[in-house]
């Protein structure tokens, strides 16, 4: 898949739509020049966030922060970690929407996970 260069201005767009979905904390990690790496805060629970721009369309990786040793919260190694999930979109509203949909559902799983 061939990346395009992310804009300052679609990241922002982004943080803004997170912000507005309940994503409490929105840190930059690591950034390239197509990719974005942040450290997201939900429901008390700490998730890496990989966003990057392909020619059709939008994707995310995410990964629970404690899956994954802080010496490799990178750009290219999180793409290569095989714990997370992928999430695909056409536009950076649907992607927001996606990725928070994500981020529950992963949070509803840890939470049931928990319980004796």
């Amino acid at each position: 898949m061939k990346m395009l260069n992310l804009k300052n201005s679609d990241f922002d767009a982004l943080k803004s739509l997170l912000s507005s979905l309940g994503i409490e904390k929105i840190y930059v990690v690591d950034r390239d020049p197509s990719r974005v790496l942040i450290l997201g805060i939900c429901s008390n629970h700490q998730f890496l966030i990989l966003v990057a721009k392909g020619e059709n369309s939008w994707y995310s990786k995410i990964v629970f922060a404690n899956e994954v040793l802080e010496l490799y919260w990178k750009c290219e190694y999180i793409t290569y970690v095989p714990e997370g999930l992928y999430v695909f979109a056409k536009d950076l509203n649907e992607l927001a929407n996606k990725i928070v949909n994500t981020l529950n559902k992963l949070v509803n799983l840890r939470t049931v996970k928990q319980r004796p």
